[in-house]
């Protein structure tokens, strides 16, 4: 999903060209935490009101249906359905990603199961430490 988005390769650069008051040894570990904030300030902004977006979206779409059966213009319907849909894809792939789990491909949406794997996996996949040269622990 964040692949398909534009913004992430310039957030990524910003932080790996910045430079950093740290002894040598710890730029490194500098520039992944910070990059891992940003990234993920940048995914709650962009990827994480798809939810509520979705929800408004169905609103409008339910007020232009009302004004297209009055007689109304059906164009703010048809862009409405294409926004819908492709919210809807979205909300698709972030739950697929977020997964990794054989569940989805059966149609089960257990919200709360979803959240446990997804932290789970969050944990797992923090580096909390890195060997400098003189295999001396650095965190």
């Amino acid at each position: 999903m964040w692949l398909a988005d534009k913004g992430r390769g310039e957030l990524v650069e910003e932080v790996w060209q910045a430079s950093y008051d740290v002894i040598e040894e710890k730029k490194v570990l500098r520039k992944i935490d910070t990059c891992g904030m940003k990234l993920s300030r940048w995914s709650k902004e962009c990827f994480g009101n798809i939810k509520h977006e979705l929800e408004k979206k169905k609103k409008l779409l339910s007020q232009a249906e009302r004004r297209a059966v009055q007689g109304g213009g059906t164009d703010l319907l048809l862009q409405l359905r294409k926004e819908i849909k492709s919210l809807m894809d979205k909300e698709e792939r972030m739950w697929r990603q977020r997964s990794r789990a054989l569940y989805l491909k059966e149609g089960d949406r257990n919200t709360r199961f979803f959240h446990y794997r997804a932290t789970q996996r969050k944990h797992r996949n923090s580096i909390s430490g890195i060997k400098n040269r003189d295999e001396d622990w650095c965190t």
